[in-house]
């Protein structure tokens, strides 16, 4: 996957929705939702604050999702 679209496209085929993580205005994560099997809902920010990895880079995008 090389860009943030096809990794969201991705994740939201797999039932992950992913939102975009706003402050004033500006982009500082992906917020991704979803529910295991018995119906707990799973949610997890990749906060690009206080990093030097590009919001909008789909490799800075999978190395934060591997990390968490």
């Amino acid at each position: 996957m090389n860009t943030i679209k096809e990794i969201i496209e991705h994740l939201e085929q797999s039932n992950v929705q992913v939102d975009e993580y706003k402050e004033q205005g500006k982009l500082c994560g992906y917020e991704l939702n979803t529910y295991t099997d018995k119906g707990v809902n799973m949610l997890i920010f990749l906060d690009f604050r206080d990093t030097k990895k590009d919001v909008n880079s789909a490799s800075d995008f999978i190395e934060i999702f591997n990390d968490r």
